[in-house]
């Protein structure tokens, strides 16, 4: 997805690619510091699945109880392993997040 929106920055177009005078980390960097203010989307990915990881083993709502009881063992760890690159993303967070909150 970054390489998309960095065609479309540079060419005017997705599939088109042209010779890059800037890194597209420092177009990143915030507006205060002379920059485009672009997000880094591997960054926000992260933080929106941290956030939801978060949720799905804090939250009382049906549908993360749901989770939680089909997805996970009662120790928080993933029941089984699932072919889906949602939950790939997430088990680290999940192990990660039961690590740090003890």
């Amino acid at each position: 997805m970054t390489k998309a929106i960095q065609n479309f920055i540079w060419s005017g177009s997705i599939l088109q690619k042209k010779l890059v005078q800037v890194l597209w980390r420092k177009c990143c960097r915030p507006n205060e510091e002379g920059s485009l203010g672009f997000r880094d989307l591997s960054l926000l990915n992260k933080a929106l699945l941290k956030k939801f990881t978060w949720r799905v083993i804090t939250v009382d709502s049906d549908l993360f109880s749901y989770l939680r009881a089909h997805f996970f063992k009662s120790n928080g760890d993933f029941r089984y392993q699932i072919k889906s690159f949602i939950w790939a993303g997430l088990h680290p967070l999940c192990q990660d997040h039961r690590e740090k909150s003890c």
